[in-house]
């Protein structure tokens, strides 16, 4: 089991980085754990079948915070981004793959729940690349747009925003709905 709750689960396209069959999941600590299914394969041989799912790395967002909800969009590494609802009344947009890129803060400490994962890349933590703030309650839910220009939210002050996603600029820390 994982040691958080699941908000949100994408497969991967295999690259030239990560070769088998991945999944990404998003986790209520604003983490995002890219997992290999080993032998889930359904094109996967007999014995490989046996082998069981495996941790490959772990990201957590430089802005430590529980999440309500949480939605992954892409499919690569590379494209992944996350959408992650606070009880703080925001959302942060950010990407997993800023952790490689250098966008991202160090940080020193092994994963509690993950010991294993304690390489450099479990460490860096990418900032957001956009924080929406406008709602006046904990955020319940977030979307994405079919084609990822927005993110849509609604919060437990019964409203429902639909917000810009900031063109490319991942200095951009505000956006307005």
């Amino acid at each position: 089991p994982l040691g958080h709750w699941v908000h949100d689960a994408r497969p991967i396209r295999p690259d030239a980085r990560v070769a088998e069959t991945t999944v990404a999941v998003g986790l209520a600590d604003n983490a995002v754990e890219l997992w290999s299914l080993g032998g889930a394969d359904a094109s996967a041989s007999a014995s490989a079948a046996s082998s069981p799912p495996a941790l490959l790395r772990r990201v957590e967002c430089s802005r430590r915070s529980m999440l309500y909800s949480l939605a992954l969009r892409g499919s690569r590494w590379e494209d992944l981004r996350v959408a992650g609802g606070t009880i703080f009344n925001e959302v942060q947009l950010w990407a997993p793959a800023d952790a490689d890129a250098g966008a991202a803060e160090p940080n020193e400490t092994k994963s509690a729940i993950h010991p294993e994962t304690s390489s450099v890349e479990a460490r860096a933590r990418p900032a957001p690349f956009a924080i929406l703030r406008g709602h006046e309650g904990s955020i319940m839910r977030v979307l994405w747009s079919e084609d990822g220009t927005r993110v849509l939210s609604t919060s437990d002050d019964r409203t429902a925003r639909t917000w810009r996603v900031p063109d490319g600029d991942r200095k951009k820390k505000k956006e307005e709905p």
